[in-house]
This record gives structure tokens, C-alpha cells and sequence, in this order.
């Protein structure tokens, strides 16, 4: 819980200062934010709780078995495909190729930040 206090609190003094300074809010307004708040500490303390019971075992437990076995440098090229298909699939990604097409007039492919090559400049 600590955890997700101290990570929180940062995030919260922010737009509290920010909230203070503008003035813009309505009379329930303050008590929604803070109700909102709550929810948020409250969902954040509950993942942590489940990632450190359920996931974090199972993920020393998976990959101390797979580094020890007779295989492990093919990990190496395994993992790299699924970070690239993972990196691939990421939306924010997709928007920054996008981003890249647009402020370069097209000259500058989106596709190009997947494929390490060197594309020809179109002038």
C-alpha cells in the first residue's frame, strides 16, 4: 500500500495545485475528485496485490526453469520476435508512424521505424 501511496501522491499534489490555482470546478466537484481518487489507490493496491501473489512466482519459477535448460540462447531470437510483434501491435506506436508520415510530407515512411534499413528519400 505504501507503494501505491507514494506513487500516487505526486500525480494527486499536481492536480490538486493545478485545481487550486484555475479555480475552475464546480461545488461537488472536489468530493468527486476525491472519490475518484479512492478508486484509483484502491484498483492500484489491488493489481500490485495480485501481480506480487500471482504473477511474480510464476514468472521466476517459468524463467529460472527456461535460463537452465539446454536451449537457452534460443530465448535470445524468441524474445526478440515477441518484443517486435508486442512493439508492432502497441497503438501509440501506429500513431507516432502516422505522426512520421505527416510532418515529413510523406517523405519519410511510418513502416521504416519496423524495418532497420535504410529507405531512399523521396524529394
Amino acid at each position: 500500500m505504501r507503494e501505491v501511496f507514494l506513487s500516487v501522491l505526486p500525480i494527486a499534489a499536481v492536480f490538486l495545485v493545478f485545481q487550486l490555482v484555475t479555480r475552475i470546478y464546480r461545488r461537488h466537484q472536489p468530493l468527486r475528485m476525491c472519490v475518484g481518487l479512492a478508486y484509483t489507490l484502491i484498483g492500484l493496491i489491488l493489481f500490485r496485490t495480485g501481480v506480487n501473489v500471482g504473477f511474480t512466482p510464476v514468472g521466476n519459477l517459468l524463467g529460472s526453469a527456461l535460463a537452465a535448460g539446454p536451449l537457452k540462447l534460443s530465448l535470445i531470437p524468441i524474445g526478440i520476435l515477441v518484443d517486435y510483434y508486442i512493439v508492432k501491435a502497441e497503438p501509440a506506436v501506429q500513431v507516432l508512424n502516422q505522426q512520421v508520415e505527416e510532418v515529413s510530407s510523406g517523405n519519410e515512411r511510418g513502416a521504416a521505424l519496423f524495418l532497420y534499413e535504410n529507405q531512399p528519400r523521396r524529394f
